[in-house]
């Protein structure tokens, strides 16, 4: 690992990156995480579980960590006295360059993420996510505490590996896209749709069936972040223009859900059929009041 921190800095010194610029950014990729020590960390994570990361990653072909390099790894970009610089060519496609899937798949995920929640609701989610991985694992306890030290600067590490590819700038692009079609609205998702978002990502790393049914446009929506960021075997319909591919990964998008009691979704397509259909009361006394605009005129409100 340090022969790789090494080669790292080298390629930064050939890209024009100062010494002492270098020498901060490796230290603070130790004590807080950052791109140039997000492999390395995670790979130290999984050393300390003494797992491999294809343990837990079930679902394979999700993604290609070549196509990913050739797609995201030819461009750099640092702040420099609070303005951004690019740097390209050859030192940087060496110095970004990633063999780790787990690392390209929650690098993509906080790209995503970010765009719809805050950066604590993204810290829960990867929480309970890395938490729910993990529950198989023999010493629940010391996942647990492992987890709880780890994660935030684990959740560093991808948030800042995306900032220097770009990635957030393209994640934002797609959201002003989904925004002017009417697909999602403005603000953060619901933090009810947590949980939801936690099964999305476990059904995609973690599980092999090959479809995942959702009435909310902000999950779909992050699928399709995901797909557009080298997520290649995931497809969506009924969701912006549907992909036409047939593979083994698709998203359903359904406007018209179905909730049970506690807020939960029922995919059930007989209890679909057997909902009541949609229907206004009309009051005969006051019939205008049907079809008002509201929020109406404080005279028409306090109309006796």
């Amino acid at each position: 690992m340090a022969l790789q921190v090494t080669l790292g800095a080298g390629s930064l010194v050939a890209a024009g990156v100062g010494a002492g610029d270098i020498a901060t950014l490796v230290t603070l990729g130790h004590w807080f995480g950052n791109w140039i020590t997000a492999e390395k960390g995670d790979a130290e994570f999984l050393g300390l579980i003494e797992e491999s990361e294809f343990t837990f990653l079930r679902r394979r072909g999700l993604i290609d960590t070549l196509r990913f390099q050739a797609r995201w790894g030819s461009r750099l970009r640092l702040l420099e006295n609070g303005r951004p610089q690019r740097f390209d060519r050859q030192p940087v496609e060496r110095l970004l360059c990633s063999s780790s899937q787990w690392t390209v798949m929650m690098t993509c995920i906080v790209a995503a993420l970010d765009e719809f929640a805050s950066s604590s609701a993204v810290r829960n989610i990867c929480k309970a996510f890395l938490q729910r991985l993990l529950s198989a694992q023999d010493g629940i306890g010391f996942m647990q505490d492992l987890i709880d030290s780890s994660v935030q600067t684990r959740m560093n590490g991808w948030r800042s590996a995306a900032t220097v590819r770009e990635m957030n700038i393209a994640c934002r692009k797609i959201r002003d896209d989904l925004l002017r079609q009417g697909l999602v609205v403005q603000g953060f998702m619901p933090a009810a749709e947590t949980h939801e978002v936690i099964d999305l990502l476990y059904w995609l790393l973690a599980q092999e069936t090959e479809v995942f049914r959702t009435s909310s446009s902000d999950i779909a929506a992050i699928a399709s972040f995901l797909c557009h960021l080298s997520f290649e075997s995931l497809t969506i319909e009924n969701f912006g223009v549907s992909s036409s591919r047939e593979t083994n990964c698709c998203l359903v998008y359904d406007k018209a859900p179905l909730y049970t009691s506690d807020g939960r979704v029922v995919a059930d397509a007989r209890q679909r059929m057997a909902r009541r259909e949609l229907s206004t009361t009309v009051s005969l006394t006051q019939p205008e009041e049907t079809f008002s605009t509201f929020p109406t005129s404080h005279e028409t409100a306090n109309k006796p």
